[in-house]
Order: structure tokens, then C-alpha cells, then sequence
């Protein structure tokens, strides 16, 4: 028998701004940013009474840059996203079972199989479910009722990437 798992996801700033990190830090150019920053910290510690007040100001801000500023930004930009997305108006249905994922929104229904996915990634608490290297769609495990029907689609996740 074909079981199917029915999630409702109605995306919160922390979910979008989850996503935004990861998309953000796990990229090249994210790690180099906190290495910058790591430096700008290393350099300020042992060059600090050898630099004048605008150079310390310089390396603050240089140290603060990926690890308090960027972030920052992050939550603004993940909060009006939410708030602004026609996309992210209405609650998403998903319907997990064995042969796919059918999505659905208002009138509007996509049914995918679990080869048409790009990749599927579990981020802190949500599946990251990628049709192509840039369209992805968040689901928090929260939204699951249960926790069974959470361990239940990852068992459908783990089959698919056997099956791939």
C-alpha cells in the first residue's frame, strides 16, 4: 500500500533565514568570508597597540562583517522576503508518499517524482527539497503532526537517494 504523509507548511522568518544562512555559508565564497573575518580578529589581537584608532575601527568592522553584520541582514532580508512573497502568501501542502511529492498551493498542484529532485538536504530541522541548482522549496520538520510521519518521509528520503 502506498503511504502517503500530508505536511502544510506556512514558511516563519527563522525557516527562510535558516535557509539563507546555509545557502549563504556553505557557499566558497561564505567560507572565505569567515576566514576574512577570523583574520581581521587574529590581526586586531596581536596588532593592537601597534594600530591607531582607525585601523582598529577598520579591523572591528572587518572582523564584524561575516559574523554579525552579514547575518544580520540575513534575518532582515529572510523577514521581508516572507512577509513581501506573493509566492510565500499561502501555505504550501505537501504530500510525501512513495512515488513523490505533490505540492500544492490554492488551485495551483506540481506533482514530482523523487527522481525529477535535484537533491534533498536536511538543514537544521528542514528539508531543503531542490528541483534545480537554484528552485528549492523549505519544509521544517515541524510542521510534520507527528514524529513518525517525520522519520517516515525521511525513510522515503534515504530509499530515493539508494534507488539514485
Amino acid at each position: 500500500m502506498d503511504k502517503s504523509i500530508k505536511v502544510t507548511v506556512k514558511l516563519k522568518t527563522a525557516d527562510m533565514f535558516c535557509f539563507l544562512m546555509h545557502y549563504t555559508y556553505s557557499a566558497v565564497s561564505g567560507i572565505i568570508g569567515v576566514l576574512f573575518s577570523i583574520g581581521a580578529v587574529i590581526l586586531l589581537i596581536n596588532m593592537w597597540g601597534e594600530l591607531d584608532i582607525a585601523y582598529r575601527f577598520l579591523l572591528i568592522v572587518c572582523a564584524l562583517l561575516f559574523t554579525v553584520i552579514n547575518p544580520f541582514m540575513l534575518w532582515k532580508r529572510a523577514k521581508r522576503q516572507v512577509l513581501t512573497s506573493p509566492a510565500l502568501k499561502e501555505p504550501i501542502t505537501y504530500v510525501f508518499a512513495d512515488k513523490g511529492v505533490t505540492m500544492s498551493m490554492g488551485k495551483e498542484k506540481a506533482e514530482l517524482a523523487w527522481t525529477d529532485f535535484f537533491k534533498i538536504k536536511k538543514v537544521a530541522g528542514r528539508y531543503i527539497l531542490y528541483t534545480s541548482r537554484i528552485r528549492s522549496n523549505i519544509v521544517p520538520v515541524s510542521c510534520f503532526e507527528s514524529k513518525e510521519d517525520a522519520a517516515e518521509v525521511a525513510a522515503m528520503i534515504k530509499e530515493y537517494y539508494k534507488k539514485k
